[in-house]
């Protein structure tokens, strides 16, 4: 008789893996990708800037339910978007298909993920480097 284990995610450890192969276990190994983050914004598409503050340049709109991947978060200018606040996020999305990262407010940044403080280097920024625009 061979028993059936479904392994999801990551949390399976090599060692895992192996003891249940030696244990007669048939498995199947099932990557989860994480929930990406989404943008929303109830009067139309959310904005994109080249910085985190409305003084700088608009990089693009993004319609709503686009995915974003965030990078990380600073507190710069308070800004009364779906809500009051003075967080911005550092995201990533594709956009007419060409990768692009910018700031958005945290207001229209939906299924927030914890992400860290952004550092003052771009090249410090927890983004893949092919996302990120040169």
């Amino acid at each position: 008789m061979i028993l059936t284990a479904t392994v999801v995610g990551m949390l399976a450890s090599t060692t895992s893996i192996i003891n249940a192969l030696h244990a007669g276990l048939s498995l199947t190994i099932v990557q989860v990708a994480p929930e990406l983050s989404y943008a929303y914004a109830p009067d139309g598409d959310t904005v994109m800037f080249s910085c985190p503050d409305t003084a700088c340049s608009v990089d693009g709109l993004v319609p709503n339910y686009t995915g974003l991947e965030m990078a990380c978060w600073v507190d710069t200018q308070s800004f009364d978007g779906v809500y009051r606040s003075k967080r911005w996020f550092e995201v990533a999305t594709v956009a007419d298909a060409v990768p692009h990262v910018a700031f958005v407010h945290s207001s229209y940044v939906q299924a927030q993920k914890k992400v860290r403080e952004c550092a003052t280097s771009d090249s410090d920024s927890g983004l893949p480097s092919a996302w990120r625009v040169l």
